[in-house]
């Protein structure tokens, strides 16, 4: 139930990262223009959120699979 929980607002934080990234992609003038000086710096870090949080989703799903694979019981 941890692991879902985690799994689910994880992934909800990533589709916003994502959407963040691409809301002002193409609008000339706006700050994430790439017309701006140093524009694209708001840009670069919601796309680097969007990939830490799918490298996390990953591992919480890596996680939840050898917790699902190996059972305490089958240790000893």
């Amino acid at each position: 139930l941890a692991a879902a929980a985690a799994l689910a607002i994880v992934l909800v934080l990533a589709v916003v990262a994502y959407g963040e990234s691409t809301v002002r992609r193409g609008a000339p003038g706006s700050h994430d223009s790439d017309e701006a000086a140093g524009g694209g710096t708001s840009r670069f870090l919601a796309t680097m959120a969007t990939a830490v949080a799918a490298l996390s989703a990953l591992v919480i799903v890596g996680m939840w699979l050898g917790a699902w694979v190996l059972s305490p019981c089958d240790l000893l």
